[in-house]
């Protein structure tokens, strides 16, 4: 049968409408015979049926799977149950309104623009993934029909989405517990066009959908906002991250890239007793129970002590088991949740640092560092896998990455644990991988991972109404970056590192003729996003400085800071009484474009200017000293750069290159400990 027929069978559906019902719901096809039917509306049934969906499905099929049809020709992070459509989860959907909702996905899949002229083509995963969230609802409405009005009345009543009356869709909205997401959305487009109304369902929907008020409904410009890191999260996510990644890599005896993290290295970890050669025997022992030979395992474990073996013969695993046991002190479930740790912070260091997609990160291979490059530029990169072009030709943020120091440290780390497990991918299970099994990516465990790690630094106060989610650390990295550009002090060193490398970058690549800054990159990182939401970020970030410098309840630490904010309770203490809430105030300023002075790490009341002056008193990487300068102003907003310095100056009083500067040290923890308690912040992230 050609495509052209294929189709063609798809627009008689609403033609066909009462015979095929009949057919559908009592699916036999000898009783339609005996009861006179046509028989060419069986032979549209039965071809409708038959219709080939993929290479191992067809139409009537309870599952639409294209993983075979798709294989190697899709990123790792969509395989699997993206490509999937199970029809047969939705139960309380009526089998006819099921055929009609296979009739518009097929139509989509084949030709998309006689239901969206402006989509030429759609992606499989694209329109499962819109149709899997609206099927939840439709679910959801005829489970309600069904409660109220009885299996019967479905039976009778509503055996078409074109039956389904106005008062239905309206309660079911407003009582549907899940986000009205863009799938939905787009679903209820689709079954109101003129094709599908035509072809289909042969009637219109009884409901103006586009006017239904539904229950939860993401707030015009806040879905962006749900999209980054709260700033203490990813402040102490980036800390801690940095902190055992740093630490592995000392463990295993290889040099760290940022040398600028070791003076975090604050507390040491109860495991910087274990060294190589007892990582070695581990590595060994997880090999050997996935059935690796003895002489394959010492082929990857080629730093094992003496002691592992006898007579030149590797030792039996439940011997190394003991070994290991009694060298560690502890059970090896501990020294595996320990390397589990590291693991998911090397995931969270290249992921949050280099802006990278799902899909790309799920096609990193950082066994033997083998996704690290130099371009030809010098530059140290991350290069896709799965383009095909030359070097010379390769894209920032879309087929290579800026890796700065930290971003190799983390590869490096990764590398080693990957032969633990087997796995070459970046993103991977933590379970090692039995002899002569292939390796799969798991970009989906990446959220699994990440929810495990921030388990472990968060409490459940602290992540009320936090939900992670696998774009997150791309959509953190742009709004920190516009954060920075409209003059908040960027809360990572690392961030400093990202634009420093990314700017020299584009300066001898020339892809760039202007200097690319803080939010230029941001909006880098967000090209091709969906809708505005480098819009939406940015916006965010202005309004987040407006109010970090103009709440009138905030804590202001300086000389200048009680007047300051005593001028702004006056000024908000008017309009209050003009009936603007401070929110309705942030927003009109936010409208306005009122910029902020930025000082580094405070705001100058003085009227100074960002150029260096050697009089005012700083320390360290401070350029606003509150303590010692009555001109300057600090809020919560600049609390990170000074943590920065009390944490540094605390690691230094343990350095013995620091032995003779002490008494300058414990100056600089005093005063920006004063600062962080003016501004009741603590010590540490």
């Amino acid at each position: 049968m050609s495509f052209f027929q294929e189709n063609k069978l798809i627009s008689q559906v609403a033609e066909h409408k009462n015979l095929l019902m009949l057919f559908v719901l009592k699916s036999n096809n000898t009783i339609s015979k005996q009861i006179g039917f046509d028989q060419t509306i069986l032979e549209t049934y039965d071809s409708i049926c038959n219709l080939k969906i993929s290479s191992t499905s067809k139409f009537s099929d309870p599952v639409w799977d294209f993983n075979e049809e798709l294989k190697g020709k899709v990123a790792r992070s969509i395989v699997g149950a993206k490509l999937r459509m199970e029809f047969e989860k939705y139960d309380s959907i009526p089998e006819y309104v099921l055929f009609e909702l296979k009739c518009i996905i097929y139509t989509l899949l084949t030709i998309p623009t006689t239901i969206r002229p402006s989509s030429k083509k759609l992606k499989v995963n694209t329109i499962f993934g819109d149709y899997k969230e609206s099927l939840l609802f439709i679910d959801y409405l005829f489970k309600s029909i069904s409660v109220e009005y009885g299996d019967e009345y479905i039976q009778t009543q509503t055996r078409s989405l074109s039956e389904i009356s106005e008062s239905d869709f309206k309660k079911a909205a407003e009582t549907y517990q899940n986000v009205f997401s863009h799938g939905i959305e787009k679903m209820l487009n689709d079954i109101s066009t003129i094709y599908v109304k035509q072809s289909i369902l042969s009637k219109s929907i009884s409901a103006d959908l586009k006017k239904l008020k539904w229950r939860n409904v993401r707030a015009n410009g806040k879905e962006a906002v749900k999209q980054v890191l709260p700033d203490f999260i990813f402040e102490r996510l980036s800390l801690h991250s940095t902190r055992m990644v740093v630490e592995f890599l000392d463990i295993i005896g290889l040099d760290v890239k940022d040398t600028y993290s070791k003076k975090f290295q604050v507390v040491k970890s109860k495991w910087l007793g274990l060294d190589k050669a007892q990582l070695e025997i581990y590595k060994a022992i997880r090999l050997l129970s996935k059935g690796f030979p003895k002489e394959e395992v010492e082929l990857k474990c080629q730093d094992l002590p003496d002691y592992a073996f006898n007579s030149n013969q590797l030792l039996h695993e439940r011997t190394l088991r003991k070994l290991l046991r009694n060298n560690i002190g502890c059970e090896l479930e501990q020294l595996k949740r320990y390397i589990n740790e590291v693991y998911y912070c090397c995931t969270y260091i290249v992921a949050q640092y280099t802006g990278m997609r799902p899909s790309e990160l799920a096609e990193i291979i950082v066994q033997d560092e083998k996704c690290l490059d130099v371009d030809i530029n010098g530059f140290t990169v991350i290069r896709s896998t799965v383009r095909k072009k030359e070097l010379n030709e390769l894209s920032l943020f879309d087929d290579l990455w800026v890796a700065i120091p930290i971003v190799v440290d983390a590869i490096k780390a990764a590398s080693y644990i990957s032969v633990i497990k087997n796995n070459p991918f970046l993103y991977s299970n933590m379970d090692t991988v039995a002899y002569n099994n292939e390796a799969q990516s798991m970009a989906s465990g990446f959220k699994n991972q990440m929810d495990s790690l921030i388990s472990k630094l968060f409490t459940e106060e602290e992540l009320a109404g936090f939900s992670f989610n696998q774009y997150m650390t791309r959509h953190t990295l742009a709004y920190q970056l516009f954060k920075a550009d409209v003059g908040l002090a960027v809360i990572s060193h690392q961030l400093k590192h990202f634009v420093d490398g990314i700017e020299r970058y584009t300066s001898v690549s020339k892809t760039s003729k202007v200097t690319l800054g803080y939010g230029g990159i941001g909006d880098m990182l967000m090209k091709g996003e969906r809708g505005n939401q480098n819009i939406s970020l940015r916006k965010r970030a202005e309004r987040e400085a407006i109010v970090s410098l103009m709440n009138p309840d905030g804590n202001y630490a300086g000389v200048q800071g009680k007047e300051h904010k005593a001028k702004l309770q006056r000024v908000f203490e008017g309009y209050a009484a003009d009936g603007y809430t401070k929110e309705n105030v942030y927003d009109a300023m936010l409208d306005q474009g009122i910029g902020i002075v930025n000082v580094g790490t405070g705001f100058c009341y003085g009227g100074e200017r960002e150029d260096f002056d050697s009089s005012l008193p700083c320390i360290g990487t401070l350029r606003c000293n509150p303590v010692r300068c009555s001109n300057a102003i600090v809020t919560k907003a600049h609390a990170a750069k000074w943590r920065e310095v009390y944490l540094t100056n605390k690691a230094n009083l343990s350095n013995p290159d620091y032995e003779d500067n002490h008494n300058q040290i414990r100056e600089a923890m005093n005063e920006a400990e004063a600062v962080l308690k003016l501004l009741g912040e603590p010590l540490s992230a």
